[in-house]
């Protein structure tokens, strides 16, 4: 990874930066089923998968900034190209009673991306503001997936229900206006962003095509009111947009498991929320708490829905169900201890309620849970900025059964050297090795029940070393994004 700044003059900068990363990895995973009728053992199956993944990305950034005489008018603009591969190959093996199937399976996705934006921020007083900006990205994705078999002959047979290329592209255009201002204690933002969005899902072997087009209006606005100078009053409303996940529309199963299935669907919409908060802030001298209620509408909500066989298997795959309505109540602490130690913590209580219907099954749930993140940042010894990280997550209900609590623990050390322009940093991702996901499904009319545990990862040691050119470190102490917990739920 490398970049470089290039000063055109005293108010205007030019930046450049290139990274190129490539990786192997070796995945061993093995099932085993027991099947039983009547107590009696029937038959065993085991089925082993050996997957070599290879991956190779490359991305290379611009980025223009040139500030004005008047203060805080800026313009940027950014531009970014990326390119990765994600190669995956599997050898099955699977022993049932005496007989042995062997079968290969290869997942080879290529994905590009191009983005640009461009901001404009004009102050027209004191405290108030216009920002204007575009933004434009462009993606495509073509991923190739096969299955085969190995007969007694020796030949290999395509599964053609497993035998497919997925050409995805997207092309997603915006622009946005807003302004603000104070007026003595009210302080009032606003703002609209409008979307065009072009999406076209291709599977070339079935030549099935889904085009979609769609143009969306995203309003927002913030009021703030000064009770005094440090308690203040907040109330905002927002439209949101939330795409599917690539992952979400590749209609191809993993087929290391043959009776538990996960697959995408290209006909997927986006899910749109309607946010409204209320939140109350008090400042002091060494920290702040803002707490808040909210309430939050959500459209064509993406869930997962489990479905049985005829054959006994189950396939797993996204749809977009319906409404869910969620109320909660969230509390944000920051906290500066002393000078060489901050703390930052927050939970959110919630009550969600889902109502949906999917092949004329209703698929409904009403739940109450919480979630809590804490991160502590310690500056010890000579320069060692000591730092640790807990996020926790209250079991809840689902559509179709329920996720169970998990948690996890992190930690950092960093220290500068070489006078600043360089910095090693050592982490522990997961240090007990508990970031995973637990989820209970029950289907009562199929007499069906199912408890899975997944994880993207495993407990992680990192070192690293970061050097600047020309450069000095810009650090803001207190400042965490807390947003990387490895789960992913919305509510």
């Amino acid at each position: 990874m490398g970049g470089i700044d290039y000063f055109l003059n005293d108010k205007s900068t030019l930046t450049g930066s290139l990274m190129y990363n490539i990786g192997d990895g070796l995945n061993l995973s093995a099932i085993a089923y027991n099947d039983y009728i009547d107590d009696g053992l029937t038959g065993t199956t085991i089925r082993t998968d050996r997957e070599v993944e290879d991956e190779e990305n490359i991305e290379g950034a611009l980025n223009f900034r040139r500030e004005f005489k008047r203060k805080d008018q800026t313009l940027t603009a950014d531009f970014q190209y990326s390119r990765s591969v994600d190669g995956e190959r599997s050898d099955y093996t699977q022993m049932e009673d005496a007989s042995t199937i062997i079968q290969r399976g290869k997942n080879i996705a290529v994905d590009k991306n191009w983005f640009f934006q461009t901001d404009y921020v004009h102050p027209f007083s004191e405290n108030g503001k216009v920002e204007a900006g575009l933004r434009s990205t462009t993606r495509t994705v073509n991923n190739d997936y096969a299955l085969e078999q190995l007969l007694d002959e020796g030949a290999w047979e395509i599964f053609p229900a497993f035998n497919n290329n997925l050409l995805y592209g997207e092309k997603i255009h915006a622009a946005y206006v807003m302004a603000g201002n104070k007026f003595n204690k009210l302080s009032l933002q606003a703002g609209l962003r409008g979307e065009y969005s072009d999406i076209t899902t291709e599977l070339t072997e079935s030549n099935e095509i889904n085009h979609r087009e769609y143009v969306n209006l995203f309003p927002s606005v913030n009021m703030g009111y000064e009770i005094n100078k440090n308690k203040t009053l907040q109330l905002s409303y927002s439209k949101r947009i939330n795409r599917p996940r690539f992952r979400e529309l590749i209609p191809f199963s993993n087929f290391s498991d043959t009776r538990n299935f996960f697959q995408g669907n290209p006909n997927l919409n986006p899910e749109y929320t309607h946010a409204f908060e209320t939140g109350y802030l008090v400042n002091w001298e060494n920290g702040s708490v803002l707490s808040s209620a909210y309430y939050r509408h959500r459209i064509g909500d993406i869930q997962r829905v489990t479905q049985i066989d005829d054959d006994g298997s189950t396939r797993i795959f996204p749809i977009n169900l319906g409404t869910t309505n969620s109320y909660g109540l969230e509390f944000n602490v920051s906290l500066t201890l002393s000078k060489w130690w901050d703390v930052n913590s927050s939970a959110d209580f919630f009550r969600a309620i889902t109502e949906g219907k999917y092949e004329e099954e209703q698929l409904n749930s009403d739940t109450y849970s919480f979630r809590t993140r804490a991160t502590s940042k310690m500056t010890i010894g000579s320069g060692f900025e000591f730092q640790t990280s807990f996020f926790y997550r209250a079991p809840r209900q689902t559509t179709q059964g329920r996720q169970l609590s998990a948690y996890s623990f992190d930690l950092a050390l960093a220290k500068d050297v070489m006078k600043g322009r360089g910095t090693v940093t050592a982490n522990v991702r997961d240090l007990f090795n508990t970031r995973k996901w637990r989820s209970i499904v029950e289907i009562e009319e199929e007499n069906y029940y199912a408890e899975s545990v997944s994880q993207r990862g495993p407990r992680q040691f990192r070192l690293t070393f970061t050097y600047r050119l020309n450069q000095t470190k810009n650090r803001e102490r207190g400042k965490n994004d807390g947003n990387d917990d490895g789960f992913e739920e919305s509510q």
